[in-house]
């Protein structure tokens, strides 16, 4: 938890953290999407959490942060390229000493938004170009937010929820549209959240999980922002509850990365897939994507189902010549919704190399089929 990740070259780029609250990480990570594979990268000059990280021209600014004791951290980490090779620091001559922050870019300037300074809850905000020797001030906030999320979406930033300075959790937000500008309220969310990951996703912003009180457990709540119409949405509930963590897009695909739950476990990806576009409009199934390798670890297939609302039904898989050769139980959500991945029953149902289709069960509304092709081990599409 208290991670930072951000996307370059088509890979998340996953830095610092901590495991038990009470140390900051000098590592770093990275997932690549295609293969769903990860891999070790270069370790930071600091150890940190609760930082932030953004990706301006393809290079990669790690920001601000505290370390294990609490002690707010300055300079920054810049990896050129993302090469993954290491890091270099930066001292700037105004150190912008931040943590619990957000961080966007907005046309060629960095943004770090509210958090804490000197251990006081800030409306504060800096902004940095890479010809400044320091940080410039922006105007501030109209509310001071700790543990706010920030996203930035056509020419504006925006700034949502967080705890303000009496530690009480906040449902508002704001939006800026330069640094010389001022800030504007935007629609409450519907409910209050901190520290909760958000992330600028096919046009709208996404605030996901959280918490309501310093002490309180996490949330598994999503909602939606969109800035045409000034509305937030009710979205699917996450998986899990989850709080303290990152969410980064990789082309026109949205991750949740690191994070605490309510069992402890902080060392989890989750990729959220749009229903209603690219999957099932209604009383369908899809395979996103269609193919896998057998015995494959980086090979997968998500079935995407739509039928009625929190019901059980069965996936039927059939051989081209007709014949059922298994089946799977699957338990919508509130929203008619469920996701199977073929590779973690397959063994089970003894399914061999070849094409089957999908079928739903009628009866809980699931209509519509797909096909699958489980290709042999070592066999690549």
């Amino acid at each position: 938890m208290g991670l930072a990740a951000a996307e370059i070259n088509g890979n998340i780029i996953v830095t610092g953290g901590t495991t038990n609250g009470s140390d900051a990480l000098y590592t770093t990570a990275k997932y690549d999407p295609e293969t769903d594979s990860w891999g070790i990268g270069a370790t930071m000059s600091y150890g940190r959490r609760f930082h932030g990280m953004v990706n301006l021209n393809g290079w990669l600014y790690v920001i601000g942060g505290e370390d294990g004791m609490g002690n707010e951290l300055t300079g920054m980490d810049i990896q050129e390229r993302g090469n993954g090779d290491s890091w270099t620091k930066v001292n700037l001559v105004t150190p912008e000493y931040r943590t619990r922050f957000g961080a966007a870019v907005l046309s060629n300037f960095i943004y770090a938004v509210g958090g804490r300074q000197t251990g006081i809850t800030t409306d504060n905000v800096g902004y940095w170009e890479v010809t400044y020797v320091d940080w410039m001030g922006a105007s501030n906030m109209m509310a001071k937010r700790e543990g706010v999320g920030v996203a930035a979406r056509n020419g504006r930033i925006y700034a949502v929820g967080g705890f303000d300075d009496f530690g009480a959790a906040m449902s508002s937000g704001e939006s800026l549209d330069s640094p010389t500008g001022f800030w504007s309220s935007i629609s409450n969310m519907k409910q209050v959240r901190a520290y909760h990951a958000v992330a600028t996703w096919n046009g709208r912003i996404y605030a996901i999980g959280g918490i309501s009180s310093p002490m309180g457990s996490p949330s598994s709540s999503v909602e939606a922002f969109n800035p045409d119409n000034g509305n937030w949405d009710d979205e699917t509930p996450f998986p899990i509850p989850i709080a303290k963590a990152a969410a980064v897009v990789v082309g026109n695909r949205l991750f949740v990365v690191g994070g605490e739950s309510t069992d402890g476990k902080q060392n989890r990806l989750f990729e959220a897939i749009r229903v209603n576009s690219d999957a099932v409009k209604s009383g369908g199934i899809k395979a996103m994507p269609n193919t896998m390798t057998m015995g494959d670890s980086t090979s997968r297939i998500r079935i995407i189902v739509k039928g009625d609302p929190n019901k059980r039904s069965n996936l039927y898989f059939w051989s081209l010549a007709g014949r059922k050769v298994g089946q799977v139980e699957v338990e919508t959500d509130s929203n008619g919704v469920a996701f199977v991945e073929p590779k973690l029953f397959s063994n089970d149902m003894h399914l061999i190399a070849g094409t089957f289709i999908v079928t739903g069960d009628k009866n809980s509304g699931v209509t519509g089929r797909c096909a699958i092709m489980l290709l042999p081990k070592g066999q690549s599409k």
